[in-house]
């Protein structure tokens, strides 16, 4: 909520992303998550094996730690957004929609047997949902 608070244009940008998002793009979100999630800290470990990358391995590291971190905060985000358009059919303020997904993830932490599940995913679609803005960016 926060975040939402500092960098309002990131979430204007989230918000178009999880309007036209369609099955076959969650499904490539989801496959760029798990290759984002495998692959940054293989090349952190080469990069920290070598003598003169020992500084970028280690930053690097550092941002990926920080992007597992605000990718379940970014997928509660574009679920409650999928909500709050698919479902209800109105716009409604980032901080509704935000609310919404972290109350809809927290309840299905809640569940047992569902919890690791949620998490995983929610951290891997996040992760895709991050890949994929930066590399719309580079575009």
């Amino acid at each position: 909520m926060a975040l939402n608070l500092l960098i309002p244009k990131a979430f204007v940008k989230l918000n178009n992303y999880s309007k036209e998002s369609k099955l076959d793009d969650i499904f490539w979100t989801f496959c760029w998550g798990v290759v984002g999630l495998f692959c940054i800290p293989l090349v952190c470990i080469i990069l920290i094996i070598s003598i003169l990358g020992i500084s970028v391995g280690l930053i690097l590291f550092i941002l990926y730690l920080i992007m597992i971190y605000a990718s379940s905060i970014l997928f509660s985000y574009v679920l409650g957004n999928i909500i709050c358009n698919k479902i209800f059919n109105k716009e409604c303020s980032n901080l509704i929609m935000g609310l919404i997904g972290i109350i809809i993830i927290s309840l299905l932490k809640l569940i047992p047997v569902v919890e690791p599940y949620v998490i995983v995913l929610s951290i891997v679609m996040g992760f895709g949902i991050l890949i994929k803005n930066l590399k719309r960016k580079s575009n």
